[in-house]
């Protein structure tokens, strides 16, 4: 009602003292706090939506009850830091970055580094910013943000002061009438002063430029500035159009001088705008001439970049395929695999050190390019090579990830009782591992790319909390609970198929998942169709319908509709069917008694 709602405005603007003093009243309690992993997910929601002020209240809330709870930190730090980059104020980026690098001891954690360095770029540290940046890649040479850090804060010095590779000058030459000069005089030679009265100083010629709005143009491709702007460049072409209309922009009324002003300051802002993207992402202007560069700004060919740094070279290359397979570019993707697949195998320990995981990395990848190129024997013979290769080197990472792919493959080849074997065992992997919680990701490229891929949070790095805390594992756990159960339903086995159902379901309470909780709760109330228990099937229905109904998903909503409607017919039939049986049981015990 609108007097309760008037109370609780009132009590939540009541001072500090004066709900000290009123103790007996509920609303002056303060109100249950929730858990660091539920502001922490809560945050994260909010950072993909791009509401980063929002995103950034609930990671502080994060950390403040972390505290509280004595559990790692770092994680709540990255985040808030993000956040403050998104929203332009590296200080307070930096300062979490910081904070998440003192809280590990050996000061290597990459998200930090990464961070801080990215802070420091922003605050126009671009020295400071590029050593971190070295630093973050030399610890993980694999990660692209490292290269395009060094790549963007090299330019940006050499945009400030000038590349060490320009032209030296020279004493060449006849200077005897400079060496003859009075310092004291402003000499001036005839030519330079008629050039002078003819050109006018810098200075006045770039303000009248700037009066003929000529100023705003920016010396790049349309290719380069559309990528730039992104959706703005629509705009810019729009004001563009306006200048070249004489009538719309006549200086001698009033109204064409002011749209003419305000469509000049509009693409001033716009060029200041894209040459500000230009330095924060310096490969995206790159179409044609993109790769590697040496520190003064030239392009390194593939082949010279083998012969002076091998190891960078195939990650260049590793990256250029996953850049394919994000493209659908699979054939392509497949091809350059294989290729790389047999320069990795001629390259020895010191030419490329984690020689063993890059070789499983490109198999995994060969493996996602064959599976949507629907070649799943192929596929398949890819991922077990993946999983080969990291059980010989004990990478727990690696055989996780090649499980994943190889129960996506064996359900496309409805392979299901394999499906559920490779999956199991990754289930093992994840409980042999859960005391000591800790878990790092492997190289780019791991995860598949099929329509029934985990939840995004599996590719993402985890921090060093115990597993059952870890939000990020539990919702890993709840697909695969939940996709062995599917695999159980497929062959029959609908009390195995409920009971990983309902473990999925747990899973996702556990991490709060309304989504996959709606996934659990429907493949439960299909098994129990299919075990003919109709009155718990309908429970189940109906607790999604409520689920699917509050997150808005329509089109489960109406798929789960549809599923009542024909369960609740079946209900019918099966009620006047036992009554049917009743009644022909009754007449045939009348029929025996008037017959005896």
């Amino acid at each position: 009602t609108q007097s309760t709602w008037d109370t609780r405005v009132i009590n939540r603007t009541m001072p500090v003292a004066q709900a000290d003093t009123d103790s007996t009243s509920e609303n002056a309690k303060e109100p249950p706090k929730s858990s660091s992993i539920t502001y922490q997910a809560e945050g994260d929601r909010l950072f993909k939506k791009e509401d980063f002020k929002k995103a950034a209240d609930f990671y502080t809330k994060a950390l403040e009850q972390a505290e509280v709870e004595g559990i790692d930190k770092r994680k709540g730090y990255c985040s808030r830091a993000m956040c403050h980059l998104q929203l332009g104020n590296p200080e307070p980026a930096l300062a979490d970055a910081e904070e998440a690098l003192e809280q590990n001891p050996a000061k290597t954690h990459i998200k930090a580094l990464c961070i801080k360095a990215d802070a420091l770029y922003s605050m126009g540290d671009f020295e400071y910013a590029l050593m971190f940046y070295h630093r973050g890649n030399n610890l993980r040479s694999d990660y692209s943000n490292f290269r395009i850090g060094i790549q963007k804060s090299q330019e940006a010095i050499e945009n400030a002061i000038g590349r060490s590779d320009g032209d030296q000058l020279s004493q060449e030459g006849d200077l005897t009438m400079y060496y003859n000069r009075d310092a004291t005089q402003n000499y001036i030679t005839f030519t330079e002063k008629r050039n002078r009265e003819k050109k006018g100083t810098k200075r006045q010629r770039e303000k009248k430029d700037d009066q003929k709005g000529n100023k705003h143009e920016v010396k790049t491709s349309k290719k380069s500035s559309r990528r730039l702007l992104g959706e703005l460049y629509p705009d810019k072409e729009f004001l563009e159009n306006i200048l070249q209309d004489n009538v719309m922009t006549d200086e001698n009324t009033e109204s064409g001088s002011k749209i003419k002003e305000t469509t000049c300051e509009t693409l001033k802002y716009l060029g200041k705008r894209e040459d500000f993207w230009r330095q924060q992402n310096p490969s995206q202007v790159h179409d044609k001439k993109g790769g590697p560069r040496t520190k003064s700004g030239h392009v390194i060919s593939s082949a010279k970049l083998r012969e002076k740094d091998r190891e960078k070279y195939m990650y260049y290359e590793l990256e250029k395929i996953e850049e394919d397979l994000e493209k659908k570019r699979y054939g392509q993707c497949e091809r350059k695999c294989r290729e790389l697949v047999e320069e990795t195998k001629m390259c020895n320990d010191e030419e490329l050190p984690n020689k063993a995981e890059f070789l499983a990395t490109l198999h995994s990848v060969c493996g996602n390019a064959l599976l949507e190129m629907e070649k799943y024997a192929d596929a398949e013979d890819q991922y077990k090579k993946d999983y080969n290769i990291s059980e010989k080197n004990n990478n727990h990472d690696g055989k996780s990830r090649a499980l994943d792919n190889l129960g996506r493959v064996c359900v496309k080849q409805e392979k299901f009782q394999q499906a559920i074997q490779y999956w199991e065992t990754k289930l093992q992997i994840m409980q042999s591992r859960a005391p000591s919680g800790k878990s790092q990701r492997g190289a780019s490229g791991s995860r598949g790319h099929s329509a029934s891929n985990p939840p995004e949070s599996r590719g993402k790095g985890r921090g060093q909390s115990a597993a059952k805390k870890d939000p990020d594992d539990a919702l890993e756990r709840t697909w695969l609970f939940h996709e062995i159960g599917r695999c159980h339903l497929e062959v029959g086995n609908y009390s195995e198929a409920k009971e990983y159902g309902q473990k999925s379901l747990g899973a996702a309470k556990t991490c709060e998942d309304n989504i996959w909780q709606l996934n659990a709760i429907v493949l439960i109330g299909k098994c129990e169709i299919k075990m003919e228990d109709y009155q718990q099937a309908i429970e189940s229905l109906e607790q999604a319908l409520e689920i699917a109904k509050s997150e808005n998903a329509k089109g489960a909503q109406k798929a789960i509709e549809k599923a009542l409607k024909e369960v609740n017919e079946k209900t019918v039939k099966g009620i006047k069917g036992d009554e049917e049986a009743e009644e022909s049981q009754e007449k045939q015990e009348d029929d025996e008694e008037e017959g005896g």
